[in-house]
């Protein structure tokens, strides 16, 4: 079980690059939003519990001083649940996950 805590801002894929705050309520999404995500985006994961079975993959790059965060929306109000969680890749460099 892997609990996160995320920001919110729901944009369309082509808003990603020009807000750094985008909301998910998905595991699809938030995997969509992470591969597709830029230095100072902060990812927010809806309050709630989240089935996956599947890796939620990171090789996304920020910068020291616009770091990528994913977060959930509420400290201790979400839960991603399932046989697998985050994988940082190699090429990941200044993610924040808070939760």
């Amino acid at each position: 079980m892997i609990a996160i805590l995320m920001i919110s801002g729901n944009l369309s894929n082509r808003c990603i690059a020009k807000s750094p705050e985008i909301r998910v309520s998905s595991m699809d999404r938030l995997q969509e939003v992470i591969d597709q995500a830029k230095p100072g985006n902060v990812i927010v994961v809806a309050n709630g519990i989240y089935q996956t079975d599947k890796q939620i993959s990171i090789n996304s790059k920020g910068t020291k001083g616009q770091p990528i965060t994913i977060a959930s929306e509420s400290i201790g109000a979400t839960e991603i649940k399932g046989k697998s969680g985050f994988l940082i890749g190699g090429t990941a460099v200044f993610i924040v996950i808070k939760g």
